[in-house]
């Protein structure tokens, strides 16, 4: 995917036409690959929120006891482009009619070496027990640019529906290891989600890598993830998390018994 994509991403670099920009299948390769090589992202699998209450949190609390919830978070890493390219690919898989897509994440540092996303695009019948002989096809999608929020779902303007939320899971290549389900031995990072939240996706990753964007971080996390789903942090040069311009300068975390 590296070298893909090279006219659509040029069209984002100018202004767009009533404030918006116009994406069709035409504009895609008519085909797309079960899987293509992308260096330009750099995920780090093992780290975790904590959040605690109702016990010692505070200094004045005595009660020898604390609730602690812990989140398991994914940090992602990417370079503007490689943002922009990665919510094209979304939109490519949507214009494809397929249900599903990966890539192999071949930058050297990444323990997990392939991203599925997959999308179910039967969902929309669940006002209705209705049934259909194929799932729809979709022939435009209007992007209108926004400016990126930290907790840009939590946000007006980017709500999505509880069914349209998009989870993120780990994934093992290996049997053994998948039955294992140990964090530590994931290989994969599987994204799930409906038409309308892809939409919302690619959206949100083609504003993140405008060149004019200054939001450095995007945080997904509950309640606005699917049932199950491991939190996301997406991270772009100049942030905190990552201050310089090469993803070979990003720290990850080695795994700990948290992670295992």
């Amino acid at each position: 995917m590296n070298n893909a994509y090279t006219a659509l991403l040029d069209m984002l670099k100018c202004p767009p036409t009533k404030d918006s920009y116009r994406f069709e299948p035409s504009q895609f390769s008519a085909s797309l690959a079960n899987q293509v090589d992308f260096d330009g992202l750099l995920l780090d699998p093992f780290r975790q929120r904590s959040l605690g209450f109702a016990g010692a949190a505070g200094e004045d609390d005595e009660s020898p006891f604390e609730i602690l919830l812990n989140y398991p978070s994914v940090e992602w890493y990417g370079l503007p482009e490689s943002w922009q390219k990665m919510g094209l690919w979304l939109l490519h898989l949507l214009f494809s009619g397929r249900e599903w897509a990966g890539l192999n994440l071949t930058h050297p540092r990444n323990s997990l070496k392939q991203l599925y996303v997959i999308c179910d695009r039967m969902v929309h019948h669940r006002h209705y027990f209705l049934k259909t002989e194929a799932p729809p096809r979709y022939i435009s999608f209007k992007y209108s640019p926004k400016e990126v929020d930290r907790h840009p779902l939590s946000h007006d303007s980017r709500a999505l529906e509880e069914i349209d939320f998009p989870g993120f899971y780990f994934g093992w290549s290996d049997q053994e290891a998948r039955h294992r389900r140990r964090r530590a031995e994931a290989d994969q990072l599987i994204v799930a989600t409906t038409p309308e939240g892809l939409c919302e996706l690619a959206s949100l990753l083609l504003d993140f890598g405008r060149e004019d964007q200054s939001q450095g971080e995007i945080n997904l996390k509950a309640p606005v993830l699917a049932h199950g789903s491991v939190e996301a942090r997406f991270w772009r040069p100049g942030s905190f998390a990552f201050p310089e311009e090469s993803l070979d300068h990003v720290y990850i975390r080695p795994p700990d018994d948290k992670t295992v």
